[in-house]
């Protein structure tokens, strides 16, 4: 590495620890309770305005429904991590849950080629994704916008208005199935998930290279790391949980439509800046992209529980965004890390 160039760091390294309001340190520990601590106080306000919201049951329900987003938001993690941004997400949710249900009702192949050929979708979405980044230069934002208005497009092209419904519970395992008949399978799927994209963030060359791009795109070249391969790895990993989210959201609906993954960037990506991994690059949050996306899931389910229309749910959702971005620029914690990237 060159002298002066800005050295990497890791998930515990300096970036985190040197951040200050009114010139006192702010501790690691304070970053990192903060969208955890979110959860509690609005849990607690709603416990207090309508006490039956608090039930085991609706707790579990909205888990279930944020276990997706977990999922999608520990891909997105790597992505922004990395300096990256994937547009695309909701489009590659919806194109692996057509995949799995047109090859279940119009092939022979046993079922569990076609969930694993549905995988493959996600990695080859994903894969192209960081291949128009990485080899045709394209910024990551225009080139997954492109690639979100295409597989979007795809999607209701093949499917044609029409509604796949009726699978067999193999494959509704990981989005409907309970263990025990209690304990919802997404749901531990979701926490798996987040515990390998934590493994892979802190421990292995994949999670290290991701976030030294982020943080030091120059930096990381001049020190050997291959960084256009590992662009496309981030890409591809994030292609591969939103198949799993396909996947999950094709057993939870018994049923695929054209709108299936519609509108979901809009949340993981929310849930991945709640959660405070830093939109610059440089910054991972594996942890605080779990809160982000159960806090939404809360504020979802609150409001509809409380009569509120739906539509209304992205208003909230985006003030929620604009106050915890404030937040983090009061205390400077999401500033932009020196060095060209």
């Amino acid at each position: 590495m060159n002298k002066g160039a800005e050295p990497f760091i890791g998930t515990h390294g300096s970036r985190f620890m040197d951040r200050e309001i009114a010139g006192r340190p702010i501790p690691y520990w304070a970053t990192m309770i903060g969208p955890w601590a979110g959860i509690l106080l609005f849990a607690f306000f709603m416990g207090i305005v309508r006490p039956e919201w608090l039930g085991i049951g609706n707790i579990r329900n909205i888990l279930v429904q944020a276990s997706v987003f977990i999922v999608l938001a520990t891909g997105m993690t790597f992505v922004i991590t990395g300096g990256g941004i994937d547009l695309s997400v909701g489009a590659m949710t919806g194109m692996s849950a057509l995949t799995l249900g047109w090859l279940i009702k119009f092939t022979d192949i046993p079922e569990l080629l076609a969930i694993v050929l549905t995988f493959g979708m996600g990695l080859v979405l994903g894969s192209f994704n960081g291949i128009l980044v990485t080899k045709l230069k394209l910024p990551d934002f225009i080139a997954t916008l492109a690639t979100w208005i295409s597989y979007n497009g795809l999607v209701l092209v093949i499917i044609e208005g029409h509604t796949l419904f009726r699978f067999s519970p193999a494959v509704r395992f990981l989005g409907a199935h309970r263990i025990f008949g209690t304990i919802p399978v997404p749901i531990i799927a979701a926490l798996l998930i987040a515990l390998l994209g934590y493994f892979l963030m802190k421990w292995t060359k994949f999670g290290r290279y991701t976030i030294a791009i982020g943080g030091n795109r120059k930096a990381s070249t001049e020190a050997g790391i291959p960084v256009e391969r590992y662009k496309v790895y981030q890409y591809a990993f994030n292609g591969l949980l939103a198949a799993l989210a396909g996947i999950m959201m094709l057993g939870r609906l018994n049923a695929i439509h054209g709108l299936v993954g519609q509108g979901f960037e809009i949340h993981t990506i929310a849930a991945v800046i709640i959660g405070g991994t830093a939109l610059y690059g440089g910054i991972a949050r594996i942890g605080g992209s779990v809160a982000g996306a159960i806090f939404l899931g809360l504020i979802a389910n609150a409001l509809t529980f409380l009569g509120i229309h739906f539509f209304v749910q992205y208003v909230v959702s985006g003030f929620v965004i604009m106050l915890v971005v404030l937040l983090y620029s009061l205390v400077g914690y999401q500033q932009q890390p020196p060095g060209v990237r």
